[in-house]
């Protein structure tokens, strides 16, 4: 599978710096650090807090916005920030936030169209007799063992049907829309996202001993 080449590390210091939502939650959570190992005062973190809450809220009200990860990010910023501050009422409804913009993001088509590409990608390599090369200019997504991941969860599962009702075969040859090799680095950050949106859930719902969001 194809990799990105840009290191993860740089991704979101490099949309905070131009999205001021994602700026600010990142201050927010650096100044309410500084201020806990300084024992000092937390007015300059909250001022911070402040700023990126009423531009998150503007964010997801704008549909040219609501779907950018710097959006998803700031939302799962803030929440780990109340999270620090031993805040649980708003630690999980900042989640509840950033549930919804996950379940905006359509991951199944994604994950399809881009496992088809690979998979025919893979045929036509084969066919001309060179091997299948894992590192290559453009971005590809790591590829995930779906045969270990259906032993974990007692079913067998095939990651380019998810979301279609099983044995369904009209959609097997179905046009797929193209993505661009923005679309998945898009992609790729997006599932990060998800992840941590998931880390963040489990661990509310551990220490609450409530259900998942």
């Amino acid at each position: 599978m194809r990799y990105c080449t840009k290191s993860r590390s740089d991704t979101f210091p490099t949309l905070a710096l131009q999205n001021p939502a994602l700026l600010h939650a990142m201050l927010a959570i650096a100044s309410l650090h500084i201020a806990k190992l300084q024992n000092g005062h937390v007015t300059a973190s909250l001022k911070h807090y402040a700023i990126s809450l009423r531009r998150v809220a503007r964010s997801v009200s704008l549909s040219s916005q609501r779907g950018h990860p710097a959006t998803l990010a700031a939302a799962l910023l803030l929440a780990f920030y109340e999270c620090w501050s031993a805040n649980y009422q708003n630690w999980r409804n900042h989640l509840l936030g950033a549930r919804q913009l996950v379940m905006d993001i359509d991951f199944a088509e994604m994950t399809r169209s881009i496992k088809r590409k690979t998979a025919e990608e893979r045929r036509q390599q084969k066919q001309i007799g060179y091997h299948f090369e894992k590192t290559r200019s453009e971005p590809y997504v790591n590829e995930i063992d779906e045969n270990i991941v259906g032993i974990l969860v007692g079913n067998k599962l095939r990651y380019d049907q998810y979301g279609r009702v099983m044995n369904d075969n009209i959609f097997e040859h179905g046009q797929s829309k193209e993505y661009s090799e923005r679309d998945l680095e898009i992609y790729e950050t997006q599932r990060d996202l998800f992840w941590w949106y998931c880390m963040q859930d489990t661990y509310q719902s551990i220490l609450s001993g409530g259900p998942l969001l």
